[in-house]
This record gives structure tokens, C-alpha cells and sequence, in this order.
């Protein structure tokens, strides 16, 4: 109705021309804004799409010059160059715009899967750049004209440059880039009618096809106002979804199945009517129908791909949620509809975390009971081993009874830490630092009696007194691996019944592991070979794999080793090992001074036992008090009246009936420079991170028999 007079051609004109190059430059100014705002790679992608819509504005503003407004619509080659050059720069642009995206976001994938997945994507636009290039027959255009060129150059990148659009909407994950495409798409499906309708000379009414362009305009502008807004849309590194998942399966089928039916639709039609049908419908339409169909079909996929995917992630949100350790509640209600498998597979998976939980709750409970108990024992059995070191007058046979016993608990208590406890120290393997050598053979020991206890091999190791305060630098999960490996070693080139003597002595700055059985021994003329990893003895499988790792760790460690063997009678691996500073807080001995007040704080009396049997020498000649106190209370309580300059507190970590610990009491009362923690769960991580943090001074529990006791007259 506006085209009925020259007047109101020309205000459609200028309405036209001011809207369309208005939003050419709001959109230009847009992505100017985010290019400044970003950097990288989505810095070069903005300004691939910059400098696109400046050529738009361009192209826009010099069509609607001479077309709505001047009128001029038989223009010739030449003149069609103010606004098809821009134009044909415009989609270059964008056809390496939306190239980038979908090549830098796309996930990782074989080329199979990848041709496979866009297969029916491409052999749609193959079709339709086919039926556009044979419509040309019908061209009123000569075939060697300027504006025959403009058109088959623009045909080409509208079509490449509509694929990559095409894929980044049926893929995407950000609601921006939707917009966006969606706009672009409806600019090139106009486009096309546009060309479609200059082609068969049946001009479509140009309200129609502005109107169009308007609306495509009007989304890209909103999709990049509101990606300007969102900062957290430039900082994802994907705007893509995978190729296998929900949405784009859901955009592929419907495309595929859309299509189809639109070419067999057409086909029957044309069985049906004949040739008339291309008087109705002319063959120069159907690039410009298919492209709209595909756009239109990749739309309700994306509308369908987020009624399917709700279900996927209410299942998401269920595993999430029970890794998380929140409540089930939380997830009812949430991602709308349910689908009854999912419904089903929901309710499996609520049952079975809820079964796990309990499981991993029950577990915990048992670690803890395990520790607890392992905790218990480990302090009797101190004061065990200790009684059975200072009672000459017992027969030997009495004390090889208390010994052995005392063995045997120790290594149930050992055994159970490693059966119920969740390994926390990540890379303790690959990182040298000084270890307490005794505390690490003493569970490796306890570990290899259950694994051996169906042999007829006795397993013994022989802890040096003056080697249990002795550390190496070195890794201590490799250490227990080589002397594990030696073990069995030893265990293997015993036939029947025999003695593996496992022993740690100090000499002078060094170590010395002795690994000693009592087995077949090794021939004189091929240990050299044995050495050198070559072969092994007594091994069914024939590699020397054991003993040539163990050297080349020895080596790492920059110790020494030496292998004594003789046919017959045993072999024995020595490995000598350097003698490294003690850790900070490791307590090396005790300083006691003239008059000094000793404080115990432990739950249980065998420790207490035990430090009234080490100072008793000063406490009958009354060098010093000691005494003794086994609850919080009643110690806070005594500290009170005490001064701690004079007075040494040896307090226990774990006190039963207690939630505050040992630590916890040293850091209360400030009393880190005049306390030693005694305990026997200072090689829990949590618990030696805290150590260290606080600086406190710690005495391993079965160190304390064996601790140096330092006394000096104070001035």
C-alpha cells in the first residue's frame, strides 16, 4: 500500500534506509565494543564480523539510496557495484566468521564420525547449489555480465557461508549465538528469494522482503547487545555442543526427516501435476523454499533437543548431586517434564547412590573403628616391647614368648590401617623427602607376614635400638616397593621352610637394610649377571626385573648396595642408605632440666607406664616431677597453677571422650614451645600438615622406649 504514489515511495524509502543502515551500525558498534572487550582468538572473530557489518552498512546504504529511494531499479552491472561489492565482502566475512566457529569450537573427534555426522547437512546444500546453478538457464541476463558475475560469486558464498550458520545453530550452546545465526539465516533466505524473484521476473512485493531483512537485523542486534552484556559468554572457550549429543542428534534427524519429506513431497507433485507445476512453481524457488525449510526445521530441533535433554540432565543433577554429598531432595521438581524410562532410570539411580552412600557411610565407620582400634593397641604394645627390653631375670624363652606376641598384635594393628584406609598420599611416590625408615619396614613387614602367611617362611625384622630416630631422603613409596620386591625374591629361592631376616642398622652417616634368607643362594659365576638385571635365580619367570629396579632406585637415593651370597646356605641384599637431617618437627631427644615439672596427658595408662619407666632415674633422685593426667579437664585445670617455663607437657593427639585433640589443646593454652605431641598417627597427612603448621615438636608413640633423655643442672 505504500508503493501506490511517489511520495509515499519515498518515505518507505527513507524509512527503509534509516532503519536497515541504522542497525548496520548499532550491530557494527556492538561488536566493535566486544572486540575491544576480548583477546585471542575471539579477538580476530570479532573483527572478522567488525568489519563484515561496516560492509553491510555500506551495501545497505547504497541499495536503498538508489533503489527506495531514487527509484533506479533496472540498474546494470556497473551500477549494482555501489552495493554488491560491499555485499559480496559482508559474506565473506561472515563465512569466515562462523568457518572459525564451528572449525576452533567443534569437540574433538575421528573423521569418520565427523563426515558421517554431516553427511545429510551437505548433500542438502549440494542440492541446492545444483538447482540454483541449473536455474541460471533461465537467467534474462547475458551469461558474460558483470551482474551474472556478482550473482554466482554471491551464490556461492551465501551457500558455503549458510552451511557453517547452518551447523552453528544446530549445535550451539549459547542462546547469543542463536540469535545471531537465526538473523543471519533469515538475511540469506531473503536474499535468495530476492535473486529467485529477479531470475523468473515475478517480483515479490518489496515490503515483504525488507521486512524480512529488518527482523534478521533486528535478532543479530539483540544476540550481540546481549553477548556485551554477558561477559561470561567470551570468556567460554566453546560455544558448541558435542557432535553426539542430544541437540545436535536431535537437529540432525529433524533436518534429515524435514527435507525428505519436502523432496518427496515435491516429487509426488510433480507425478502428480506435471510439468504445470513448474508454472506454478518455478524450478528457480526451490534453493530459496529448501533454505528456509532447513531453518525452519533446525529451529524446532533446537526446541526438541530441550525437551529431550531435560531428562538427561535431571539424571546429571542426580549424580551430581550424591558426588557433591548434598541431599536428593534437592533435585525434584527441577527440568520439567518426565519421561518414563527416565522416570525408571531416575529411581534406579536415587536407590542405588542412596544404597552406595550407606555403603561408603558404613565403611568410613568400620575405617575409623579400625584406626580407633589400631590407635589402642599401639600403645600397650610400646610398653610391651619396652618391659620385655628391661627384665633381664625373665628366661630367654619368656622373653622370645613377650616378643613375639608383642609381634603379632603389632602386626594386626599395622594390618589394619592398610586393609580399611583410603590412600591420601598422592605423590609420595614421585617426591624425595626424609623419611623415618624404622616406621616405614615396620608396616611393610606387617604387610608381607599376611601376604606370606600361607608359606612356611618366617618373616623377621631386627630394628636396631639407635636406629629408630633415623631418617633418609627418599621416596617412600618406591622404598617399600624395592624392599617388597627383595622379599620375595628371598621368599622365592626358598623351597620349603626358611628365615628371611629383615634388620636396620646404623653405621657411622649411613643406614644398612639388611635383607638375609636362608635359601639356595646364588652361584658365583652369575651374580655379576645378576647385578647388571640380566637374568635372576630360583625365579620361574627368569628376570632379574627385582633386584636391577632396586639398584637403580639405590642409585637415585645415592646410597650404595652390596649382594653377599653363597650356593647352599643364603643370600643376603645390603642397602645403604645416607643418613639425612630429621624433619622439624620430628623430637630427637628430651631435655629436661633441675626441678622441671614433666607433664603426661594420654587415655591410656601402658603410656603413661612407659614414661614413668624412662625418667624414673631422675624422679627418685628429685631432679624432676612427673606427673600424670588423663582427661582435658583436669589438665587444663593443673596448667593453670603451673609455670611452663619450667614445665615439659607430653600430650597425647587422640583423647577418648574428648572432641578437642592434643594439638588442639597446645594451640589453646599456647603451649607449643614448651610441648611435644606424642602419637602414633603422625603419618596421616592432615595430621602432619597441622604439625608442621603450628610448629610443634612430635615423638612417634613407639619411639618413645627408645627417645634420648638429655639432663643438665639449670643455672
Amino acid at each position: 500500500m505504500l508503493k501506490q504514489s511517489k511520495e509515499t515511495v519515498v518515505y518507505a524509502g527513507i524509512f527503509t534506509f534509516i532503519s536497515t543502515v541504522g542497525l548496520d551500525l548499532v550491530i557494527t558498534l556492538l561488536v566493535f565494543l566486544l572486540w575491544k572487550r576480548t583477546a585471542g582468538q575471539k579477538k580476530k572473530l570479532f573483527a572478522l564480523f567488525c568489519v563484515s557489518f561496516a560492509l553491510l552498512a555500506i551495501a545497505d546504504f547504497n541499495y536503498t539510496l538508489t533503489v527506495d529511494i531514487l527509484g533506479i531499479t533496472n540498474y546494470s552491472g556497473a551500477a549494482a557495484s555501489l552495493f554488491r561489492i560491499p555485499f559480496t565482502g559482508f559474506l565473506i566475512f561472515q563465512l569466515l566468521g562462523w568457518g572459525i566457529i564451528f572449525l576452533k569450537s567443534k569437540p574433538h573427534q575421528n573423521d569418520r564420525t565427523f563426515f558421517i555426522s554431516y553427511l545429510p547437512v551437505a548433500l542438502t546444500i549440494l542440492i541446492i547449489f545444483t538447482i540454483f546453478l541449473l536455474s541460471n538457464i533461465t537467467w534474462k541476463v547475458q551469461v558474460s555480465s558483470l551482474f551474472k558475475l556478482y550473482c554466482l560469486s554471491d551464490t556461492i558464498f551465501q551457500t558455503t557461508g549458510f552451511v557453517f550458520a547452518l551447523l552453528c545453530l544446530a549445535i550451539t550452546t549459547n542462546k547469543q549465538i542463536r540469535f545471531i545465526t537465526t538473523g543471519f539465516l533469515i538475511i540469506i533466505t531473503d536474499v535468495f528469494f530476492a535473486i529467485s524473484s529477479h531470475i523468473t521476473q515475478n517480483l515479490l512485493p518489496v515490503a515483504w522482503t525488507e521486512n524480512m531483512w529488518f527482523a534478521g537485523l533486528l535478532l543479530i542486534t539483540f544476540g550481540f547487545s546481549n553477548m556485551l552484556k554477558k561477559t561470561s559468554d567470551l570468556k567460554t572457550d566453546r560455544w558448541l555442543n558435542s557432535l553426539n549429543s542430544v541437540q545436535a542428534q536431535c537437529a540432525f534427524w529433524s533436518f534429515v526427516i524435514c527435507m525428505s519429506s519436502l523432496i518427496i513431497f515435491s516429487g509426488i507433485s510433480y507425478l502428480l501435476i506435471g510439468r504445470d507445476l513448474l508454472e506454478v512453481f518455478p524450478l528457480q524457488y526451490l534453493p530459496s523454499v529448501l533454505i528456509a525449510f532447513s531453518v525452519f526445521a533446525v529451529l524446532i530441533s533446537s526446541i526438541l533437543a530441550r525437551v529431550l535433554s531435560a531428562p538427561f540432565e535431571r539424571v546429571r543433577s542426580i549424580i551430581d548431586t550424591y558426588l557433591n554429598g548434598k541431599n536428593f531432595d534437592t533435585v525434584h521438581g527441577k527440568h520439567g517434564r518426565n519421561i518414563y524410562e527416565f522416570e525408571l532410570l531416575e529411581s534406579f539411580l536415587t536407590k542405588s547412590f542412596e544404597v552406595l552412600g550407606e555403603k561408603n557411610k558404613a565403611q568410613q565407620e568400620l575405617f575409623n573403628c579400625a584406626n580407633q582400634v589400631a590407635h589402642d593397641i599401639r600403645s600397650p604394645l610400646t610398653s610391651l616391647n619396652m618391659v620385655s627390653k628391661i627384665l633381664p631375670e625373665l628366661p630367654e624363652e619368656k622373653r622370645i614368648l613377650i616378643r613375639n606376641a608383642a609381634q603379632r598384635i603389632n602386626d594386626i594393628a599395622n594390618n589394619l590401617l592398610v586393609k580399611y584406609k583410603v590412600d591420601k598420599e598422592v605423590g609420595a611416590e614421585t617426591h624425595l623427602k626424609a623419611e623415618l625408615v624404622s616406621s616405614l619396614l615396620d608396616h611393610l613387614v606387617s604387610e608381607k607376614r599376611f601376604q606370606m602367611a600361607e608359606k612356611s617362611i618366617e618373616l623377621i625384622l631386627d630394628l636396631g635400638n639407635n636406629t629408630h630416630g633415623c631418617f633418609v631422603n627418599l621416596e617412600s613409596g618406591k622404598l617399600k616397593r624395592v624392599i617388597s620386591n627383595l622379599i620375595n625374591n628371598a621368599s622365592e629361592a626358598i623351597d620349603a621352610k626358611g628365615i628371611i631376616r629383615l634388620t636396620l642398622e646404623k653405621e657411622l652417616d649411613t643406614l644398612a637394610i639388611k635383607i638375609i634368607d636362608n635359601g639356595k643362594g646364588i652361584p658365583q659365576d652369575i651374580l655379576p649377571k645378576i647385578k647388571q638385571g640380566e637374568i635372576s635365580v630360583g625365579k620361574k619367570e627368569g628376570f632379574g626385573l627385582g633386584i636391577f629396579g632396586a639398584i637403580q632406585n639405590i642409585k637415585k637415593w645415592k646410597g650404595t648396595y652390596e649382594i653377599q651370597s653363597k650356593e647352599g646356605e643364603g643370600t643376603t641384599f645390603i642397602i645403604r642408605l645416607p643418613i639425612t637431617e630429621a624433619p622439624g618437627w620430628f623430637q630427637f631427644q628430651i631435655n629436661i632440666t633441675q626441678g622441671m615439672n614433666v607433664i603426661v596427658l594420654d587415655d591410656d595408662q601402658s603410656i603413661h607406664d612407659v614414661w614413668e619407666t624412662r625418667f624414673q632415674e631422675y624422679i627418685k633422685n628429685g631432679k624432676i616431677v612427673l606427673e600424670h593426667f588423663y582427661t582435658p579437664s583436669t589438665f587444663i585445670e593443673s596448667c593453670q597453677s603451673l609455670s611452663s617455663t619450667k614445665t615439659l607437657f607430653l600430650i597425647d593427639y587422640e583423647l577418648l571422650g574428648s572432641e578437642e585433640t592434643g594439638l588442639d589443646l597446645i594451640e589453646k593454652l599456647e603451649l607449643k614451645d614448651h610441648a611435644i605431641l606424642v602419637t602414633s598417627r603422625y603419618e596421616e597427612p592432615a595430621i602432619r600438615a597441622k604439625i608442621i603448621n603450628l610448629g610443634i615438636k612430635t615423638i612417634p608413640k613407639n619411639f618413645a622406649p627408645y627417645i634420648l633423655i638429655e639432663f643438665s643442672i639449670s643455672l
